[in-house]
């Protein structure tokens, strides 16, 4: 889905569809995984380093001499192979890190989201971020002060619930979907449609890197 042009024209439609029907600018943006996990890629290298060595060691000890000069080869393709395995793709990643640190960086990259994509900026303070990581697996939604105050605190967090349950399944765009939907019925229900509302957030869906 993140390079789905005709899923991201789906969705923006989707967006302006919903917006239809309420005052709240709404922007969806989605990234491939959010902060950096270098590290984790140098530590599956390592990992994989290791793995190799005592195994060459191990059948070195039982019988099978293996010359000094095969050692540093197998060990250092092992490194550099699954390290790059690791920052191409997000088993490894997943695997290797806590959901805390996951969570974390989530929040904070979608809040700085917020504020790059001017979500803050619109005059009567009635933008709202829905926020998805792929790699993580994990959605934020953060409703800017003049929506916060007229829905209950946790209006969102079943929204949240479904769409990351349904991430782990792999049914993305439409998982995406059905979130805006009931993110529609509830703007629609708590920020109404009013006449002359302008329209301050052209770009509702960002793909970012």
């Amino acid at each position: 889905m993140l390079r789905d042009k005709a899923a991201h024209d789906r969705l923006q439609a989707a967006i302006v569809a919903l917006e239809e029907k309420t005052d709240a600018e709404v922007m969806l943006a989605i990234t491939r995984s959010s902060g950096s996990y270098r590290d984790i890629d140098h530590l599956a290298g390592t990992l994989a380093a290791l793995l190799v060595l005592v195994v060459m060691l191990f059948v070195h000890f039982h019988g099978e001499e293996i010359d000094d000069h095969w050692v540093v080869s197998p060990v250092v393709a092992a490194y550099a192979v699954v390290a790059v395995i690791s920052s191409r793709t997000f088993a490894l990643r997943r695997l290797l890190t806590s959901a805390r640190r996951r969570g974390t960086q989530v929040a904070n990259a979608a809040r700085s989201a917020f504020v790059e994509e001017h979500v803050h900026a619109t005059k009567r303070r009635d933008g709202l971020l829905i926020y998805f990581s792929a790699l993580e697996r994990e959605v934020e939604i953060i409703p800017d002060l003049g929506i916060e105050g007229r829905l209950e605190s946790g209006a969102w967090s079943a929204i949240q619930r479904d769409l990351e349950a349904a991430a782990h399944g792999q049914v993305l765009e439409s998982a995406v979907t059905d979130a805006l939907g009931a993110v529609g019925k509830l703007l629609a229900e708590k920020v109404p449609k009013t006449p002359h509302d302008p329209d301050e957030i052209p770009h509702r869906l960002r793909v970012r890197s």
